[in-house]
């Protein structure tokens, strides 16, 4: 009878454990729990994923098992409540978790912690319990309960984590400390303190770490449990050194020279620890690789950010500027008109939306815009603004068509902030769709939402540039050939704006160069219906608006004043013909152009271009233009690419060009100087600065031209003396003859530039020929002849005028005064100073 019972209670055993093997097959993934939460056991690594020793442990038990883990790092309270509802089927490390619970299962052991003594310089020896008695001890909790055990004398202090540990030992607090080897390892090893502290020849003793698993989950522990059995003691080894470090300084007491022989045997693991060397190479690599990835966003956003003061410093200045100008020309005497007034409020305003926008994206940013939300019917207001939009439109020549339903379509917003998206949008169509191209704003309902589609037929966006199109300081249209300007806010503010709605904004374009036939731009702006999105929130009040007042008040502006009015080049007046100097203005920006002929025109005749490319038509069909003056930062050609091409054409290179430029920066100047730029003029600028420096770069042109006029005519009078015997071009005459003409006309001739090649051209002789027979009928050089005679008149106006050395040094025929100064005390011995103050009568 004994033995059927046996048989049976056998059999259902049997039976028992084949429907647990068939409930495991069904466990596809398991959830765990680690409560450790620091490196090196388990930690949240970069990419923001689980990481340590505990989740590699677990990861290669899912290798063994084929069962995926999902590891979580959360709270001791969380994972004890998670672990007892079902939430998580197991949690690790059960030191930590505690076992006050009798249902919690508790699993096999997963691997050995030793644990060591751990002391600086300043102790002697800690190697035992005993070494530990009159000493102040650190330990983690679960650790100081086994100590404590061990023997009660040993006063010690608790610390949550590894890291703490160290601290209180750096600050002397405690004398030694008790740490598992891999977390004190890896915490040695990543602040360089092995050098500081030793570690105990043997463990002080080695603790099983396990897992709890929830009630009634037997199953799971049988699983559990067989996994890590298949775990061999060569992968616990290497997953155990991986996150160590592997760098350890013993004291070595004689009584355990035992070390040694270990040390010898871990030789014969050389081998094996290459694979964790590849291992390790492999995920310094990895970091390698996200290290240059965060520095290459960080130079992208550097980079984004200089652009942004570059196009935020042209955009400022230039309204500022024609603010600034007609304000001092009026205190200067010249009377405000209407016309002046009207561009001075124009530009004050586009620097207060400017200004405005800025605050709003920097509110938007930092969490601090309140949202004003009242109920509203989006059709009347897309067709209110479309027609106070119409004329600035038209103006372009560009057609425009609002769609909206028949009936009502309510939606809880903030009106004015609706209306910043709308314009923002609308600006950006206007810049870059041409004339008779096509802007459209249409309205559609879905289930949830309410869908506002704003197309235009411009240019497009590129391919490369669609992922940036709503980051901060990015222009989407900014291209080398398309510089149109902006601060590269609008759309990331427009973003900013519909996701403070509860809303999206989304973005399609077909550029020019992929689509010639069908480009342009869609955006697609979604506003939750209701207003269920807005409650519970702080930052929204509920509130009645009336949509005239807010209409009105976001349009006071004329429709000149409108966005995109002031890019549309105006038709400009031909210049009268005169006498004056010709000056050409080049600015893209329509009142700046005016602006500038106002000021120039009653002493210049001012032609006008809109952009590099139409200054460069203009100058090669008038060469004879007396200086350009140009902006920098223009669509199309801009004004470095005008510069270059005036520089390498013969016929325009003799033209000054004067830069105009809100760019103040030295960087900038200097590539227009060194270009061949002859003067540059940051705005804001001085109207009577700026006037004073084109006379005096026309008056330089001019006296260059007269220079060259003299000098032409000047050779022509040498040629004229050594041909007027009649010879021709020949040497018929003899060389006496040809030196004594050539020394007659420098005597009544010395105080202008005379050049040696020149003069041996004239009188078709070798220069170097021509130098040897001067000097053998001189017995000087052409240069010291020259000097000598120029330093005859120098002295004589010395001594008998007032002139000033710097106007005796020009008069005199030097090229300039440091030259003068220096060969004037090498031949009379004194300063040209000192010589007058001698001999001055």
């Amino acid at each position: 009878m004994i033995n059927k019972i046996k048989l049976l209670i056998i059999l259902l055993l049997f039976v028992s454990s084949l429907c647990s093997a068939v409930d495991l097959k069904n466990v596809k993934t398991i959830i765990v729990a680690g409560i450790a939460g620091y490196a090196p056991l388990e930690y949240v690594n970069l990419s923001g994923k689980p990481s340590g020793l505990y989740v590699d442990f677990w990861n290669q038990w899912s290798k063994k098992t084929g069962v995926h883990v999902n590891y979580i790092i959360t709270t001791q309270e969380d994972a004890l409540r998670g672990v007892l509802s079902g939430k998580y089927d197991a949690v690790m490390d059960y030191d930590r978790a505690g076992m006050e619970d009798k249902r919690l299962l508790l699993t096999a052991t997963i691997f050995h912690k030793e644990i060591y003594i751990y002391h600086n310089r300043n102790i002697k020896s800690a190697e035992t319990y005993h070494d530990l008695v009159p000493l102040k001890v650190g330990a983690l909790p679960g650790d100081a309960e086994i100590i404590e055990l061990s023997d009660s004398r040993i006063s010690i202090i608790k610390k949550e984590s590894v890291p703490m540990l160290f601290d209180e030992a750096e600050k002397g607090n405690i004398n030694v400390f008790v740490a598992d080897y891999v977390s004190a390892s890896h915490e040695l090893s990543r602040k360089g303190r092995w050098k500081n502290y030793f570690q105990s020849s043997e463990p002080l003793f080695r603790k099983r770490v396990r897992a709890i698993v929830g009630p009634g989950r037997e199953d799971l522990k049988i699983i559990i449990d067989s996994g890590f059995r298949k775990i061999t003691k060569e992968e616990q080894f290497f997953l155990i050194k991986t996150h160590a470090g592997g760098n350890f300084s013993y004291t070595m007491p004689w009584g355990y020279i035992a070390v040694v022989s270990i040390t010898l045997v871990l030789l014969a693991s050389l081998l094996l620890s290459w694979g964790w060397n590849i291992r390790l190479k492999v995920t310094v690599d990895r970091t390698t690789a996200e290290l240059k990835r965060m520095k290459e966003a960080a130079e992208a956003a550097s980079e984004a950010k200089t652009l942004f003061l570059d196009n935020i410093s042209h955009e400022l200045r230039t309204p500022l500027t024609l603010i600034l100008a007609p304000i001092e020309n009026a205190l200067n005497g010249k009377p405000l008109d209407s016309s002046t007034l009207t561009l001075i409020r124009r530009n004050g305003r586009n620097l207060l939306g400017l200004i405005n926008d800025l605050l709003d994206l920097s509110k938007i940013e930092a969490g601090r815009t309140e949202l004003n939300v009242s109920e509203t019917d989006i059709c009347r207001l897309m067709e209110l603004y479309c027609c106070e939009i119409e004329s600035a439109v038209l103006y372009k020549n560009i057609s425009i068509t609002c769609t909206v339903p028949d009936k009502p379509v309510l939606l809880f917003v903030d009106q004015k902030q609706l209306i910043t998206v709308l314009s923002n949008l609308f600006s950006n169509s206007m810049k870059h769709t041409d004339p008779g191209g096509k802007i459209s704003i249409s309205l559609s309902e879905k289930e949830d939402d309410a869908l506002v589609c704003f197309s235009d037929t411009g240019k497009g966006i590129e391919a490369d540039r669609m992922d940036t199109v709503f980051d901060r300081f990015t222009m989407a249209h900014e291209s080398p050939d398309n510089k149109t300007g902006g601060t590269g806010i609008g759309l990331s503010l427009v973003k900013g704006i519909m996701e403070l709605h509860g809303g999206t904004v989304a973005v399609e374009s077909r550029h020019i160069d992929s689509f010639p036939e069908n480009h342009g731009t869609d955006f697609f702006l979604t506003i939750p219906k209701g207003s269920e999105h807005f409650h519970e929130r702080d930052d929204v009040n509920f509130s009645i608006e009336d949509l005239h007042d807010v209409i009105s008040s976001s349009f006071i502006s004329s429709h000149s004043e409108l966005p995109g009015y002031l890019n549309v080049p105006a038709s400009e007046d031909s210049p009268e013909e005169g006498e004056k100097p010709v000056v050409l203005v080049v600015d893209d920006n329509h009142d700046m152009r005016n602006f500038l002929k106002d000021i120039l025109s009653p002493s210049y005749d001012v032609k006008t271009a809109v952009d590099g490319f139409d200054a460069f038509e203009f100058l090669e069909e008038n060469p004879e233009t007396d200086l350009v003056l140009s902006d920098i930062m223009m669509p199309r050609m801009d004004g470095h690419e005008l510069l270059e091409k005036m520089r390498s054409d013969d016929s325009l290179r003799h033209i000054p060009l004067l830069f105009l430029s809100a760019r103040g920066d030295d960087i900038v100047k200097q590539m227009g100087l060194e270009h061949g730029a002859v003067d540059y003029v940051v705005k804001p600028f001085s109207p009577n600065e700026l006037l004073l420096r084109i006379q005096k770069q026309i008056e330089m042109q001019q006296a260059h031209n007269m220079l060259m006029k003299i000098n032409e005519e000047f050779y022509l009078k040498l040629k004229g003396k050594v041909s007027s015997d009649g010879e021709g071009t020949g040497l018929s005459s003899t060389m006496k003859e040809k030196m004594e003409r050539v020394c007659e006309f420098i005597n009544e001739n010395f105080t202008h530039d005379i050049n040696r090649d020149q003069v041996s051209e004239i009188i078709q002789i070798n220069p170097d020929s021509f130098s040897r027979a001067f000097k053998k009928y001189t017995g000087k050089i052409l240069s010291d002849y020259t000097n000598e005679l120029r330093l005859e008149e120098a002295k004589k106006l010395l001594m008998e005028t007032g002139l000033t050395v710097t106007r005796v040094s020009i008069v005199s025929g030097f090229e300039n005064l440091r030259t003068f100064n220096r060969i004037f005390r090498k031949s009379v011995g004194v300063s040209p100073k000192e010589f007058r103050e001698e001999h001055q009568v």
